[in-house]
C-alpha cells in the first residue's frame, strides 16, 4: 500500500506534464494560423492594389484616347495631376496606408510595374511589401500580369 501512492504522484505529474506539452503545441498552431490568416489578408490587399494600378492604366489610355491608342508607361505624367505625379506616385501615395512597407520601384524592367514587349500593352506588376514577421518565408509579394487593349508605339 505504501509503494502505490507515490506511484500515483508520478502519474499525475506525467499526466500534467503531457498536458502542458499539448497545450503548448496548440498554442504554437494558433499563433501560426493567425500568421497566415494575416498573410491572406495582406495578400487579398495587395491583389486588390494591384488591379487598382490596371484601373488607373486604363484610365490614363482612356484619356489619350482617340488621339492616341498608345499604351501609358507606368512612370507617365498624369494629365491634369497638380502638382504633376506619374500614375505610379498616385498609385503608391493611395495604397501606402493599406499596405504598409510597401514598395515603390521605378525602374521600367524591373519595377512595380513593366510594360511586357511580348505583346502589345502586357502590363507586369509586382506589388511588394516588407514584413519582417515571417521571418525567412517569403510571403510579401505579388506578380499580376494585365494586358490593355490599346498599341506600343
Amino acid at each position: 500500500m505504501f509503494g502505490s501512492r507515490g506511484f500515483t504522484l508520478i502519474e499525475a505529474l506525467v499526466a500534467l506534464l503531457v498536458l502542458t506539452v499539448g497545450l503548448l503545441g496548440l498554442a504554437m498552431m494558433q499563433v501560426k494560423a493567425m500568421k497566415s490568416s494575416h498573410a491572406a489578408y495582406q495578400r487579398s490587399i495587395a491583389t486588390i492594389a494591384a488591379q487598382d494600378m490596371v484601373e488607373r492604366l486604363w484610365v490614363e489610355l482612356g484619356r489619350r484616347a482617340p488621339a492616341s491608342t498608345v499604351c501609358p508607361e507606368g512612370t507617365a505624367t498624369v494629365a491634369g495631376s497638380s502638382p504633376s505625379e506619374t500614375i505610379l506616385d498616385q498609385w503608391h501615395n493611395e495604397w501606402v496606408d493599406a499596405i504598409p512597407g510597401l514598395i515603390k520601384d521605378s525602374d521600367t524592367s524591373t519595377g512595380t510595374i513593366v510594360k511586357d514587349g511580348s505583346i502589345a500593352c502586357k502590363y507586369v506588376i509586382t506589388v511588394e511589401w516588407t514584413d519582417d514577421r515571417f521571418g525567412d518565408e517569403e510571403v510579401s509579394n505579388i506578380v499580376y500580369v494585365a494586358s490593355l487593349l490599346g498599341t506600343d508605339s
